[in-house]
C-alpha cells in the first residue's frame, strides 16, 4: 500500500490550483489505492456541490469527498467508461462522465487543468477502445473519439458509422454492438432530456431564511427564487408580493408632504427629530458631513479619542481591568466625560453624535470582551462616518478582478477571524456558495452604500469591506480594494 507521503509526490506533479481544498481527501487515498496502482491525473471540483478530488488511474477513476464524518468515493472503472466529454470557461470547467446509460458531472474544476485530465483518461481507455478488446467496441470506440464536443452525437450519426465500419470489415452485426448501441443511445437521451427540462434533476425548497428575506424584503431576496430549481408556484408568489411591496412603498412616498407644504399632526413631530421618516438611518449624517469644509477642534479631539479606543480595545490589559480608577485607562473615560461636558451640544450640532455615544461605546467593550456586538457595531459605525472629513463616494465603481463577494458583511468577519486563527481551509470555504457571489472583472456596481472595517487582533491592522449593489439588484459586501469607484 502506497504511504501518505508518496501519494503526496504524486499529487504535486499536478499543480493542482486549489490542493490545500482536497487535503483531507489526499490523505484518505493510501488507504482506498490497491497495491502499485498509479495516479496518472487528479483535478480538484465538486460533484453535486460537494467539494472533493477526481483521481485517475490505469484501473479507474475516483471521486472522493471528505465529510466531517464520513468518506464518499465514487468508482469508474476504465472499461465501463462509454463517453468522457468536457466544457471549458474562462475561470472553470465541467467534466461529465457516461457509464452505461449513467451520467455524472463533475463541475468547479479549474479551466486551465480540464482539457489535460480528459487527455490524460483519453489516453487510459483509448487502448481499450482501439483492439485490445472484440471488434464488438466499436460503437464505444466511435462514441469516445467525440471526447472534447459540446454535445454527443446524433443517434442517426453514430448508427450510420457504425454500420460503415462494420461493412468495411465485412463482419456481421453482433449481439454485443447492439446492446452497446443502445446503452449509449439510453445515455443520450437522458442528457437530451436533462437539457431540455433543467429544473426536473434536482427541486430546490424555499427555506425558513429565504422565506424571511421575501417577506422583509421581497426586492431583494425574491430573485435568489430564478435559481434553478425554484418551482414556478414559488415564483410567482415571491415576486408577486414583491410587486405588492413595491406599490406600498411607492404610494408610503407620495404620501411624503413636499418642502414648504403644512404637515401634519404626525409629520410634524416626526420632523422635530434628528432623522426624518423618509430618511434612512445615516442619511442627515452623510449630509452634515458633505456640507461642512472641516472638522471642529472639538470634532478632531472626537475622532482622537475614537482612535485611541479602537487601538487598545482588544489589549489584554484593558479587557482585565476595564476603566478601573486603577489604570490608565481611565484617564481616557475622563478625557470623554470631560469633551462631553465642555462640547457636549456643539458636537451634536456638527456630527449628529456626542461623547456620550464614545463613552456607551468604550463601556460596551470593556463588559464584552472587546467584542463586535450588534451595539458596538451600531454606534462604531455612527461615530466613524461622523468624523470623517469626506462624505460617502456617490459615483459607480467597477471591479477590478474576479472574485466572491458575500451578502452578509459577518461572513466577512468570520472568514477573516478563521485567517487569524489559522484556520485557511475554513476561512476560504466560507467566501462561497450560497453565501457569496462569483463577479467577474469589470463588472459594474452602484455607489457605495456603506463602509465596515473588521480589526485585527493586534488592535493596529483592519481590513475595509464596502456594501454595494450589483446590476441585478443584489447588495453584496466588497473587499475595499477591490472597485474602483468613478468620482
Amino acid at each position: 500500500m502506497p504511504t501518505h507521503q508518496e501519494i503526496s509526490d504524486q499529487i504535486k506533479t499536478f499543480n493542482i490550483a486549489n490542493a490545500w481544498l482536497v487535503q483531507s481527501e489526499i490523505r484518505e487515498l493510501p488507504a482506498i489505492l490497491e497495491e502499485n496502482e498509479q495516479i496518472i491525473a487528479a483535478i480538484q471540483g465538486a460533484s453535486n456541490r460537494q467539494n472533493g478530488l477526481l483521481v485517475a488511474t490505469k484501473r479507474r477513476l475516483m471521486f472522493l469527498h471528505k465529510g466531517l464524518v464520513r468518506l464518499a468515493v465514487k468508482h469508474f472503472a476504465l472499461d465501463q467508461i462509454t463517453s468522457i466529454e468536457f466544457t471549458s470557461g474562462l475561470a472553470f470547467g465541467e467534466i461529465s462522465i457516461f457509464t452505461s446509460g449513467h451520467k455524472t458531472t463533475i463541475n468547479r474544476l479549474a479551466a486551465a487543468e480540464t482539457r489535460p485530465f480528459v487527455e490524460a483518461v483519453r489516453q487510459l481507455t483509448s487502448p481499450i477502445f482501439s483492439g485490445q478488446l472484440p471488434s464488438t467496441s466499436h460503437a464505444n470506440l466511435v462514441h469516445f473519439e467525440r471526447v472534447g464536443s459540446s454535445q454527443p452525437p446524433e443517434p442517426a450519426v453514430l448508427e450510420r458509422e457504425v454500420e460503415q465500419s462494420v461493412g468495411h470489415e465485412s463482419v456481421p452485426e453482433s449481439k454485443s454492438e447492439e446492446q452497446t448501441l443502445a446503452l449509449t443511445r439510453t445515455a443520450q437521451r437522458k442528457d437530451k432530456k436533462e437539457q431540455q427540462n433543467p429544473e426536473a434533476g434536482a427541486k430546490r425548497t424555499v427555506g425558513l431564511p429565504l422565506t424571511a428575506g421575501i417577506a422583509l424584503l421581497p426586492v431583494v431576496f425574491a430573485w435568489f427564487l430564478l435559481r434553478q430549481g425554484h418551482s414556478t408556484t414559488a415564483r410567482l408568489i415571491g415576486f408577486g408580493w414583491a410587486f405588492v411591496w413595491g406599490l406600498a412603498y411607492a404610494s408610503s412616498l407620495n404620501n411624503t408632504p413636499t418642502p414648504g407644504s403644512e404637515p401634519n399632526a404626525v409629520t410634524r413631530s416626526v420632523t422635530r427629530e434628528p432623522l426624518t421618516a423618509a430618511a434612512a438611518p445615516g442619511d442627515e449624517d452623510k449630509q452634515h458631513i458633505a456640507s461642512r469644509p472641516g472638522l471642529s477642534g472639538a470634532a478632531k479631539r472626537m475622532k482622537l479619542l475614537y482612535e485611541e479606543l479602537d487601538g487598545f480595545r482588544r489589549n489584554p490589559e484593558f479587557l482585565r481591568v476595564g476603566f478601573s480608577s486603577c489604570c490608565r485607562y481611565h484617564r481616557w473615560k475622563l478625557n470623554v466625560e470631560e469633551l462631553d461636558r465642555r462640547s457636549g451640544s456643539a458636537l451634536f450640532q456638527e456630527l449628529n453624535i456626542t461623547a456620550g455615544d464614545l463613552l456607551q461605546l468604550g463601556q460596551e467593550y470593556a463588559l464584552k470582551g472587546g467584542a463586535n456586538t450588534p451595539l458596538a457595531q451600531s454606534l462604531s459605525s455612527r461615530i466613524e462616518q461622523a468624523v470623517s472629513p469626506t462624505s460617502p463616494r456617490s459615483g459607480g465603481g467597477r471591479a477590478k478582478e474576479e472574485g466572491w463577494w458575500c451578502r452578509d458583511v459577518e461572513t466577512w468577519f468570520a472568514s477573516m477571524r478563521a485567517n487569524e486563527a489559522g484556520e485557511y481551509a475554513k476561512a476560504a470555504s466560507m467566501v462561497y456558495e450560497p453565501a457569496c457571489s462569483h463577479v467577474l472583472p469589470n463588472s459594474t456596481t452602484g455607489p457605495e452604500l456603506e463602509r465596515r472595517y473588521y480589526n485585527f487582533a493586534d488592535g493596529v491592522t483592519r481590513a475595509g469591506f464596502v456594501r454595494v449593489r450589483l446590476t441585478g439588484g443584489v447588495e453584496v459586501w466588497a473587499p475595499l480594494d477591490a472597485i474602483e469607484f468613478q468620482p
